[in-house]
């Protein structure tokens, strides 16, 4: 029995060894007393993150980070809405010096960016130094001949410089290097049926490698279009208006040699979807069928997490809840009547020039809608007609409704929901002030004469 415990122990040591931690030491004074996190995507098709540790810089500038890693990944450090990519393999230790330049100290916390900082102590071999290093040479490439692309003779030296590249043992950065170079010969113009053949049509899709899904991002970009393009007939949009369901996409997408395998094909759709779902170009509405169709038939569990994190996004974004998302809303003491939410810094100067026709609106239909500004920078009390909340903390709020520019606008009926058509006040609110209350008087009407 022992010797069979100690044969079952050797059996499992090369799994009870797998997850390692790694760790990430920062210097950062500039951003003393902010919470630094690092996180990794699930998925980068839907977005979605997986939260690995977080740490407050204290008074001297310093923060440390530490999580389970298996397998070398790109996690991602954010500080606010800041980002900064990094590669980190299991067991690594990475001393890093954050140096934000003045403008990333100085600015509202809201506005996204990204951040530059130094490794202080890389050994040569790590994968980070080996990215950055094939980095240079394939940026220092294009540089030197971005003039001949759309010439046949790029093909050419693209091999050229493909030759001198012997994949590494290491299975991430030979993935890194051969996707990138697939890239490559993509903007080169070599065939793409022959790309297909060679990096995907029988390829596992490592979509948490940034090379292989910077590639695949490219090879299937701006889909709808480019497959109107390619293969005529009524448009993708003009056919979603029409109810097309994810059936008649999916034998659609199927005329294409480029999507025969089924898991491609699922993904390409979701990218699609989530690159559109926000235009008024295409339906929401039929969009968010297809999504839940993804979700009843993937192909693997991930494609079904994907598809309902893009799906759920959406619908919290545009038609979520918002006291439920912004609880300072339930302390106000609102009308039962619509709502037009304001999300703005102070003194924008977009919103003083808003806010003056909302004003006028107010003179005009104040019984039929009233008006909720969610300020950020508030100094003192506001002066204006309507309420007003200082959004201290903004973050949170922000990254649920997924803003990205400011002011930023929306409308919500009495039980506090958005719709999913988000306006701005000089584009079409009055036309729908004059519907409610063209509405409202011939319920009256109607009222009146029962």
């Amino acid at each position: 029995m022992r010797s069979f415990n100690i044969c079952l122990l050797l059996l499992l040591l090369p799994f009870l060894a797998v997850t390692q931690s790694s760790e990430i030491s920062g210097l950062s004074p500039e951003w003393s007393g902010l919470t630094v996190e690092v996180s990794r995507y699930q998925n980068p098709v839907s977005g979605e993150k997986i939260f690995l540790d977080r740490d407050t810089v204290d008074a001297d500038g310093k923060f440390t980070l530490a999580f389970d890693n298996a397998e070398i990944n790109q996690v991602w450090l954010s500080v606010n809405r800041f980002t900064a990519p990094l590669f980190a393999e299991p067991g690594g230790s990475y001393s890093i010096e954050i140096s934000p330049s003045s403008e990333f100290v100085l600015i509202p916390s809201w506005r996204p960016g990204s951040f530059e900082y130094v490794f202080t102590d890389l050994d040569s071999t790590d994968v980070n130094a080996k990215i950055v290093e094939f980095n240079q040479a394939y940026f220092d490439f294009f540089t030197q001949n971005a003039r001949l692309i759309g010439n046949p003779a790029l093909r050419k030296k693209v091999k050229d410089f493909e030759s001198q590249y012997e994949l590494p043992k290491n299975q991430f950065l030979a993935d890194y290097i051969k996707y990138s170079l697939a890239e490559m010969k993509l903007t080169a113009g070599f065939p793409k049926d022959e790309l297909y053949s060679i990096y995907l049509k029988n390829a596992e899709l490592k979509l948490l490698n940034p090379s292989f899904y910077s590639f695949f991002n490219v090879f299937y970009s701006d889909y709808f279009n480019r497959y109107d393009a390619n293969f005529g007939g009524a448009s993708i949009s003009n056919q979603l208006a029409g109810g097309l369901g994810y059936k008649e996409l999916d034998s659609l997408f199927l005329r294409d040699d480029f999507l025969q395998r089924d898991d491609i094909r699922q993904w390409v759709v979701l990218k699609s979807v989530k690159e559109n779902i926000y235009l008024k170009t295409y339906s929401a509405e039929q969009l968010l069928v297809i999504l839940r169709s993804i979700e009843s038939r993937a192909e693997s569990e991930l494609i079904e997490r994907a598809s309902r994190q893009i799906r759920t996004d959406y619908e919290r974004s545009v038609t979520g809840n918002l006291p439920e998302l912004f609880p300072p809303l339930n302390d106000l003491e609102l009308a039962q009547k619509p709502t037009l939410i304001v999300v703005a810094q102070n003194n924008s100067n977009e919103w003083k020039r808003e806010s003056s026709l909302v004003s006028s609106y107010l003179e005009e239909y104040g019984a039929y809608f009233q008006v909720v500004e969610i300020a950020m920078g508030l100094d003192g009390q506001s002066e204006k007609e309507w309420q007003t909340i200082d959004l201290i903390y903004p973050e949170s709020l922000l990254n649920d409704l997924d803003i990205y520019q400011l002011p930023w606008y929306a409308w919500m009926d009495v039980q506090g929901n958005l719709t999913k058509d988000i306006i701005k006040p000089s584009d079409g609110l009055e036309e729908r002030l004059y519907s409610i209350r063209a509405k409202a008087r011939e319920a009256q009407k109607i009222k009146v004469g029962q």
